[in-house]
């Protein structure tokens, strides 16, 4: 297929591509792609389009045309040729909006793994994805194309360490994440509650950091105390557990205690027959057992 090509307007005998806005692009070749023939990258990170950014782009568009082409690769398609975008499908999405049928773009040579690694650095050079795109976008290049997180971090212009952090935020559950992004809570409020090892637990605390509104200082202070509670309570229940005569001495305080029981009602029952008024009453706390006896004076 033979695309038309924009090139810099010398005058009135300039060609003009329909469709186009009446700006000049100072690149040598731009072709003018038809909307219908363009498809996602298949590796784009990025999940959430925001609707409002989106129809003010488009807005953008209708009165001054697309500022940047979108970059696109040729894919052979069943024997014909289309393309796939490697950065800019959230202009193509807004110049759907504004009702263009074709949008300028830069055609490249590209491999599947030059292509997600330009759209990944694409977004996160423009802070576009949220920490768990990101993080989803580095396993796509460790699980896909069999990298390291070395090589992930080369790629990316990152340490080892930070794609490591990022990659950990895969722990969350998909609940977890909305909650997370939902309630604005930043990436450090994330990774203090991953010492939390229960989902359960870590919805709850995120509920009660955004309710709180706590800083990540309160928060790594409150998830040290949660982790030091459920220590304390653990060596408590292991010391318990292995003591070889807790279950002899459990049930033997529990025989005692019938005894001592049946042995104070029986006396209060003869001083009932000799017309004494008396009460029992027998309660169980954390640390004792205590038995009440009641002798009225009328």
């Amino acid at each position: 297929m033979q695309l038309p090509i924009l090139t810099k307007r010398r005058g009135a005998d300039a060609s003009v591509v329909t469709n186009t806005p009446s700006y000049e692009y100072r690149d040598a070749k731009i072709n003018m792609i038809s909307v219908d023939l363009i498809s996602p990258n298949r590796y784009q990170p990025r999940r959430n389009f925001d609707s409002v950014s989106l129809l003010r782009l488009a807005d953008s568009i209708k009165r001054y045309g697309i500022l940047q082409p979108i970059t696109v690769r040729a894919v052979n398609n069943d024997g014909n040729t289309s393309y796939e975008i490697i950065c800019g499908e959230r202009r193509l999405r807004a110049a759907i909006i504004a009702g263009l049928t074709s949008v300028p773009c830069n055609i490249i040579n590209s491999t599947d793994i030059d292509s997600a690694e330009l759209s990944i650095i694409e977004n996160l050079l423009r802070d576009d994805l949220n920490m768990f795109e990101q993080a989803e976008s580095f396993h796509l290049l460790i699980t896909t194309f069999n990298l390291t997180q070395e090589e992930v971090a080369s790629r990316v212009s990152l340490s080892q360490s930070a794609v490591a952090n990022k990659l950990r935020l895969l722990r969350f559950t998909p609940e977890e994440r909305k909650l997370i992004l939902d309630n604005g809570l930043t990436e450090r409020h994330a990774r203090s509650l991953l010492r939390i090892h229960d989902a359960t637990s870590r919805i709850r605390f995120v509920k009660l950091i955004a309710k709180d509104k706590l800083n990540v200082a309160s928060t790594e202070t409150l998830v040290d105390n949660f982790l030091q509670y459920l220590s304390d309570n653990a060596t408590h229940s292991d010391k318990a557990s292995n003591s070889p005569n807790t279950t002899k001495k459990q049930t033997g305080i529990v025989k005692d205690l019938r005894v001592l029981t049946n042995t104070i009602e029986n006396a209060a029952a003869l001083l009932r027959k000799s017309g004494i008024s008396v009460d029992t009453k027998s309660e169980e706390t954390q640390d004792a057992y205590i038995v009440t006896i009641s002798v009225y004076k009328k």
